[in-house]
């Protein structure tokens, strides 16, 4: 709502205000301001999506209006099964049987793939292979979940997890 010196309503010339977007990465991008019913009031939207600080500034004539930059937080949403991921353990090579337990480390991520960095998630894990073991899931309270699982045969293993009831790739 834009105001004259005296407080009342006002509304500004035409394409005289602008508004901008400063990202976490330092980029900016210019936002549409559509007018709303009464006197110089304006209405901005946007959508970031990428976890971390954002700036808005509100400009009339290229001077930042009072109260303006406003300063906001954007954090990692709910955990996606789709969108995060199995961590294998070490380096990726294959382990031998006897190597017991094999730990494997699902990252949680959001639907923008923003890392999320709390726990707190359902997390159901069945290992399918020979001579397996029924896994175990522990929260790290953290984003990570550690599963766990002994396989006491040779051959090849298969992990499958869910994450609140969605699939994470294999």
């Amino acid at each position: 709502q834009f105001r004259d010196v005296w407080g009342n309503p006002s509304s500004p010339a035409e394409g005289s205000i602008s508004a901008t977007l400063e990202s976490p990465d330092g980029s900016s991008t210019t936002l549409t301001l559509k007018r709303q019913q009464g006197l110089g009031a304006f209405e901005v939207r946007c959508d970031p999506h990428e976890k971390g600080r954002y700036s808005l500034s509100v400009c009339l004539d290229g001077t930042p209006i009072s109260d303006s930059p406003v300063a906001f937080e954007v954090t990692p949403g709910a955990p996606n099964g789709g969108k995060s991921r199995l961590l294998l353990p070490g380096d990726g090579q294959p382990q031998q049987i006897g190597e017991v337990p094999v730990e494997i480390v699902l990252e949680c991520q959001d639907r923008y793939g923003n890392i999320v960095h709390t726990g707190g998630a359902t997390v159901a894990a069945r290992a399918l292979g020979p001579g397996t073991s029924s896994p175990t899931v522990e929260d790290l309270q953290n984003g990570r979940y550690v599963i766990r699982f002994a396989q006491a045969a040779a051959g090849e293993c298969k992990i499958m997890v869910r994450l609140d009831n969605q699939d994470v790739p294999p």
